[in-house]
C-alpha cells in the first residue's frame, strides 16, 4: 500500500512539467505580435515575462505555477515551433 502511494507520488512529480506545458505544443497558434501572444498566454494561465521579436522569430519567456517556459514562435504564422522548460 505504502509502496503504491510512493510510486504514485513520484509519477505525479515527474509528469507535472509535461502537464503544465500540454496547452503549449508545437503548432498551437499564439499570435504574431506582443498583444496577441500576451492575451493567448494569459488565457491559458501564463504570465508573460519576456517578449523578443527578430529575424522572423518570436521568443517568449512565460511562467505558470512557478515554472518558467521558453517558447519559440514563427512570427509569420504565429504558431509555436518549440517549447521547453527554462531552468
Amino acid at each position: 500500500m505504502i509502496r503504491k502511494l510512493i510510486l504514485s507520488a513520484a509519477l505525479a512529480v515527474l509528469t507535472t512539467g509535461a502537464a503544465l506545458a500540454a496547452d503549449m505544443t508545437p503548432g498551437t497558434v499564439l499570435g504574431n505580435d506582443h498583444k496577441a501572444v500576451a492575451a493567448a498566454l494569459a488565457a491559458q494561465g501564463y504570465d508573460l515575462v519576456k517578449f523578443e521579436q527578430e529575424h522572423g522569430r518570436i521568443e517568449v519567456k512565460a511562467m505558470k505555477n512557478g515554472q518558467r517556459w521558453e517558447v519559440k514562435i514563427d512570427a509569420q504564422t504565429g504558431k509555436i515551433t518549440q517549447v521547453k522548460a527554462d531552468d
